[in-house]
């Protein structure tokens, strides 16, 4: 295990990247940062990605209650992707004045939910479907390839055509409304 630092934006975003240059120049092997009530933490390792070649970028901690699972899914996939694997996503439960004044949860089985988020997390970073908690769902499936992006775009666009096959032989009074959530349920089994 290597030595680490905290780095928050402090009062600029420059001055914050000076330290990462500095403490990646020093030798440090990670750089973490806070979701306190500044910069979004997950956007700051980003920028701090942008601004580093190899010190490891994490979050200690990021409220479990600021995103949904298959938000904070997308957040890490892509800084991970971007920082060419270097991501480290650090989760906790926080507390309550924060859960509840900030982002309007309620901490009920704190250890309970954190499993729960965390294991919705795995399967969709491993490409499966997530299982379903008692206090988190997600039905999303993060889409890996360009190839993978593609077939699932044809396959909705089919759906489309031929959930309005009527309209597009007949005319516009055939034009049925087309709610997306409906048809992704269609589509994916979520009904």
């Amino acid at each position: 295990m290597g030595l680490g630092s905290f780095i928050g934006a402090g009062r600029s975003l420059d001055g914050a990247i000076r330290r990462v240059h500095r403490a990646e120049g020093l030798g440090y092997q990670s750089v973490y940062v806070t979701h306190i009530g500044s910069r979004d933490s997950v956007t700051l390792l980003t920028i701090y990605a942008a601004n580093s070649e190899r010190v490891m970028l994490g979050t200690g901690v990021i409220p479990i209650y600021a995103r949904t699972p298959a938000n904070m899914a997308q957040s890490f996939a892509t800084l991970d992707e971007f920082s060419g694997g270097r991501a480290v996503a650090g989760l906790g439960v926080s507390h309550k004045p924060v859960v509840e004044g900030w982002y309007g949860q309620s901490i009920d089985k704190p250890l309970r939910e954190i499993r729960e988020y965390v294991e919705i997390l795995r399967a969709i970073f491993r490409g499966e479907d997530p299982p379903r908690g008692e206090k988190f769902r997600s039905a999303f499936r993060l889409i890996k390839s360009l190839e993978e992006r593609q077939r699932t775009i044809y396959k909705v666009a089919r759906s489309i055509v031929s959930f309005q096959r009527k309209f597009l032989d007949y005319g516009f009074e055939y034009l049925r409304p087309l709610i997306l959530k409906d048809n992704a349920a269609r589509l994916f089994g979520l009904a």
